[in-house]
Formats: structure tokens, C-alpha cells, sequence
């Protein structure tokens, strides 16, 4: 939803954070262990082909300027690594600013202490980094 909402609505957001979000969700229809689902909540990749190309962050990345830190596990089987990396080099190419973070020995979440630790310290000086100070 982050990357769909800096990329679809991008005058709102200042930056934002994105967990293993999908940033093709063609792509994610391929997964397996999670296709069934999506089509029930987003639509049949056949049928509604067009209208998932149009929701997939990764064909509005020219729209999304705000800055972005992306987390993605290396074994996530529910959102496929090649995408994102699609969408980060897309974003960097764009001189659009972005941070990546890849554990290796992560799947679709943040289950070890050492990668919890370390994407929070990530994010909150990402957020330093890119946020005005409070006022």
C-alpha cells in the first residue's frame, strides 16, 4: 500500500516506508502460496489484467518522487524479490531517493531480532534524514 499511495497519490507523502510490499502485482499473482488470495481481494490476472498493471507501483514509478525505504526479504515467498529490484533501480535511475534493505535470511516478514534492530535503526534515521524536524 506504500508504494501504491506514494506512486498514485504523490503530493500527499513526505516519504515513506515500504515492507515487503509488491510492486508488481502481476508478478505476485505467480507466487504460488499467495495467488489464490490476491485474486480474491485485487482481481483474476487474466480478467483484470489492465486494472492490476494500472494499481502496480512499478508502471507508475515516474509518478512517485518522495523519498523511500524499502525492506525485502531474500526468501519472501509471498512478494518476489525481482520486482523490487525493478522499482529500486527504476527510483534510482529517476534520481528519486531510496534506501534498500535485503536480509538474506528473511522471508516476508521481520522474524530475527538482529534484522528487526537494524531496519528500525534504519528507518528512523531514513525518517531524520527526509522528514522536516516537528514544528
Amino acid at each position: 500500500m506504500t508504494l501504491m499511495a506514494l506512486a498514485h497519490q504523490p503530493k500527499l507523502w513526505s516519504a515513506g516506508i515500504d515492507l515487503a510490499g509488491p510492486t508488481d502485482l502481476l508478478a505476485v499473482m505467480t507466487a504460488h502460496a499467495v495467488a489464490a488470495r490476491y485474486v480474491e481481494k485485487l482481481g483474476d490476472p487474466v480478467t483484470d489484467k489492465q486494472l492490476l498493471i494500472d494499481l502496480s507501483p512499478i508502471h507508475a514509478v515516474d509518478r512517485l518522487t518522495a523519498p523511500v525505504f524499502i525492506y525485502q526479504g531474500q526468501n519472501d515467498a509471498h512478494v518476489p524479490r525481482a520486482p523490487t529490484d525493478r522499482m529500486v533501480r527504476a527510483l534510482r535511475e529517476r534520481g528519486t531517493p531510496v534506501e534498500y534493505m535485503v536480509p538474506t535470511d528473511e522471508g516476508h516478514t521481520v522474524s530475527r531480532r538482529a534484522n528487526e534492530i537494524e531496519l528500525l535503526v534504519r528507518v528512523v534515521r531514513f525518517l531524520s534524514d527526509h522528514l522536516p524536524p516537528p514544528s
